[in-house]
Order: structure tokens, then sequence, then C-alpha cells
């Protein structure tokens, strides 16, 4: 029975442990993809958006870059500014990938945020 509650407590740390970690993987995602996306002076579009959070998905590899515009946007503005994320995507994987010295990449997908335009992002 001791055994049972020692095993029990060893998986919950572990669990606590690779929370902790991955916490840790997302604060340093969003710091490199903030400069990755600062890198990419041909896309003035990037430069009306800011990375706000990272988010995992669970078990998948996979990690969502949340960005929110500065100001709100038009509807073509905001068209542009999904068309420039899916262009740079794969540099700011790539840019994630050397930041964290991991051989396999996450896969990163970068979400535009609506602002409702009463609110602005500070």
């Amino acid at each position: 029975m001791d055994n049972r509650i020692r095993a029990r407590q060893r998986r919950a740390q572990r669990k606590g442990d690779a929370e902790h970690k991955l916490a840790r993987s997302c604060r340093s995602i969003g710091e490199a993809a903030s400069l990755a996306l600062a890198d990419c002076d041909e896309w003035q579009e990037l430069d009306l958006i800011h990375v706000v959070d990272v988010m995992p998905e669970p078990g998948s590899g996979r990690v969502m870059v949340l960005v929110a515009p500065a100001r709100p946007l038009s509807a073509l503005e905001s068209e542009r500014v999904e068309e420039a994320l899916e262009r740079v995507r794969s540099y700011v994987r790539r840019e994630v990938a050397e930041t964290l010295q991991r051989k396999r990449a996450f896969d990163v997908a970068l979400v535009l945020l609506p602002v409702p335009a009463s609110e602005e992002v500070p």
C-alpha cells in the first residue's frame, strides 16, 4: 500500500513538472514568435499586431500563438494581416525551433484575435 501512495505522488510530481516545463516553453515560444514577427519587415501589415498569448494543444505538439491588433482593423486590413500571418508561419516556426533548440519543432498556428471596435489593446 505504501508503494502505491509513493507511485501516485511521483506521477503527480512528474505531471506538475511537465506542466511547468510546458508553461516555460510557451513563454519562450511567445518571445521567439514576437521577435520573428518583428523581423518580417516586408510585411507592413504585421506592424499592426503583437503576440498576446501562447496556448498549447495538449498531446499534439502544436501551439497556438495568439496575436491581437493594436487598434481595431478594417475588414480589408484584417484580411491582409491574416494573409501575412499565413505567409510567415513557416519562418516563425523555424525561429521558434531554433530558439528552443529543438530537433522537432512545434507546429505553430498564428491566430488573429478580433478586437471589438469599442476596445483597444494596450
